[in-house]
């Protein structure tokens, strides 16, 4: 979905207006104005389409319908067309409170190229190709490598029936690379690299487009070896079998992957504590996070987010543990962002934290943020300086930054601060992050 709103987005301005030789009837003036109201009364499709192919853009489009909308509106349907990777092309035209839908099929396969940068994590590429089968019973099979200061390897699948409530079966199998890091008095002393093979399989429903419900089971096997540092902190090397049980709940209606302005993202994890096997780690508990964008005024929006993990278990591995600090969140890795700490800077196994902000579009595709955070956390330290209890003391963090949407992705630069130290923290950012 994250690859489709991408290029969908992409895509949208160059959405022309379908021509029709046999119309002659003037076509409502709101198709040139983005602001101006119409009420669709029908929707007529090219007779090129299949039936699958009508029952899945009506599924789409339909909401339209008797309802004062304009071309925005139906810019954000177009959208969801191309995030579900469904159609290539779509076109449209309105005549006398007729919607007229043509377009191209998407093609079955797929090729994409992307790379990211971020201070303190590093540089990535990423390859990925996917191959899909739609209709009411549908396949979507990808396959992403990732390369870089890390390497990976996902083959995941989504098989399914339904155009509308979808229901099915999901799986994922790979291996994945990533770091761990200590901070002592705000510096790094000690790198770790996590590798870990892994098995995902579940079954989801996807009650709208923007919605998805998963129940699976995750095994992997996961090691920890030290990369830098001291041989205190080589004790915390690892090799085991992991396996824990979930249920997940997502829900995205931005309006941007790169730079939103209006919506939100929602994402909810519970794992149950569970043993298979061998599984040397019983771990459990919640973590969500929320984070949305209300317009004020078409240039400037409000910004607000809320973080919350809780991490419970036996034998809690170093990397396991929630981990808070830098300027992205990845609930899949217990990783929660917090402007004035650095990236993974806090371990702790409560959290609660709050961002409150406002984004202002300067120009076209630059956009100013700013940003307030302040959170509550009891602090679990490998090395016992753990000095913060939950709702007990607070942290609170400001952060600045310029974000533009570039050919090669979006491009941001920030400078956070914890209030207490007089250095601040700077980063950049390159190139979409994909987990």
């Amino acid at each position: 979905m994250k690859l489709g709103k991408v290029a969908a987005e992409k895509q949208i301005d160059k959405i022309k207006l379908l021509a029709k030789a046999d119309n002659k009837k003037k076509k409502e003036k709101f198709v040139t104005n983005s602001d101006a109201k119409i009420i669709i009364n029908k929707i007529e499709y090219n007779d090129k389409f299949d039936k699958n192919t009508v029952i899945v853009l009506n599924d789409i489009f339909k909401g339209l319908l008797n309802n004062p909308i304009s071309k925005k509106d139906i810019d954000k349907k177009i959208i969801d067309v191309y995030s579900s990777k469904y159609m290539d092309k779509v076109y449209y035209t309105v005549d006398n409170g007729v919607l007229y839908l043509d377009g191209e099929k998407a093609h079955s396969n797929r090729i994409g190229v992307g790379a990211n940068y971020q201070t303190g994590y590093g540089t990535t590429f990423n390859i990925g190709t996917d191959l899909f089968f739609n209709g009411k019973f549908g396949n979507n099979i990808n396959l992403n490598f990732k390369f870089g200061d890390y390497l990976g390897a996902d083959l995941g699948t989504l098989t399914y029936y339904g155009v509308k409530n979808r229901f099915g079966i999901l799986t994922n199998i790979g291996y994945n690379e990533s770091p761990f890091f200590l901070y002592k008095n705000r510096r790094k002393f000690a790198k770790f690299m996590n590798r870990e093979a892994y098995l995902n399989i579940g079954i989801f429903t996807q009650p709208t487009n923007n919605s998805m419900i998963s129940y699976g089971v995750l095994s992997k096997f996961s090691s920890l070896k030290q990369d830098t540092g001291d041989s205190l902190s080589q004790k915390l090397e690892y090799s085991e079998n992991q396996t824990k049980t979930y249920i997940r709940f997502k829900y995205d209606n931005l309006d941007s992957i790169s730079n939103p302005t209006k919506g939100i993202k929602a994402d909810f994890i519970y794992n149950f504590a569970s043993s298979f096997g061998k599984s040397k780690s019983n771990l459990y508990g919640p973590a969500y996070s929320i984070k949305g964008y209300i317009p004020i005024n078409p240039k400037l929006s409000f910004v607000y987010g809320l973080n919350s993990a809780s991490l419970r278990g036996d034998r809690i591995r170093a990397d396991q543990r929630i981990r808070l600090g830098g300027t992205y969140t990845n609930i899949n890795n217990n990783e929660f962002e917090f402007y004035g700490f650095n990236y993974q800077e806090k371990q702790v196994k409560d959290l609660i934290s709050l961002t409150l902000g406002f984004k202002h579009k300067i120009v076209y595709s630059l956009y100013f943020n700013t940003k307030f955070n302040i959170a509550t956390f009891t602090e679990n330290n490998s090395f016992g300086n753990n000095n913060s209890r939950l709702w007990k003391n607070y942290s609170k963090g400001m952060g600045i930054s310029i974000s533009y949407d570039s050919p090669i992705g979006p491009i941001e630069f920030s400078i956070s601060s914890d209030l207490r130290h007089k250095r601040p923290i700077g980063s950049i950012s390159i190139g979409y992050k994909l987990d």
